[in-house]
């Protein structure tokens, strides 16, 4: 596969930016863009506090279970996710602006590279389309809240994420010989556990 027609869009400048994403099918995922960093770096305690907002944003949903002991007695449990940012880190930050012109950097430029937040396979539509359905989703969900809340829109929403605030990737390929599109999404989707994928 040639990883050179890989496309990245990025929202910084105009949004939303459909013209960039190409009319055809392919895979896609969305990235959270940390260049929203850059314009807090010179304020310390505006740094901070958005580092940590990012944090909660981006942390796994809550999970409930049930299990069993040696003695067939239950557990009920509920687990939240926290995203502990190491105060050692977070002094260095706050005490040395050089630094953390360097961490933003370093974390801006690694946006398209971490986890996605989303993952997507395209078929019978382009990735244009699609990208333009995830924007649409979003907008009626700030319309009209509780509406659908099992599409991607609804879940950025929840996080209080907007998608100018991300990076939408994609790669055009023609999936011919894949008879079952949806176990290929599901299996990317396990294989990579994005936050806001499908539930």
């Amino acid at each position: 596969m040639d990883f050179s027609n890989i496309i990245l869009v990025d929202h910084r400048i105009k949004y939303p930016k459909e013209e960039d994403v190409p009319l055809k099918p392919g895979i896609y995922s969305w990235f959270y863009d940390f260049n929203t960093l850059r314009g807090l770096v010179a304020d310390k305690d505006q740094f901070i506090k958005e580092l940590a907002s990012i944090a909660k944003r981006l942390r796994y949903p809550e999970l409930d279970g049930r299990l069993r002991g040696l003695w067939n007695e239950s557990f009920n449990g509920h687990l939240d996710h926290h995203i502990d940012i190491p105060q050692r880190l977070l002094d260095a930050l706050f005490d040395d602006q050089g630094l953390r012109d360097s961490f933003v950097s370093l974390v801006a430029s690694f946006s398209p590279l971490g986890n996605p937040l989303y993952i997507g396979i395209t078929v019978a539509q382009t990735l244009r389309d699609r990208y333009n359905q995830h924007i649409k989703a979003y907008e009626n969900a700030r319309i009209n809240p509780g509406m659908d809340t099992n599409v991607f829109g609804s879940r950025l929403l929840d996080r209080e994420i907007s998608p100018q605030n991300l990076i939408f990737g994609c790669l055009p390929v023609t999936l011919t010989g894949l008879s079952d599109v949806r176990s290929a999404e599901t299996l990317l989707n396990r294989l990579f556990r994005p936050i806001l994928g499908r539930r």
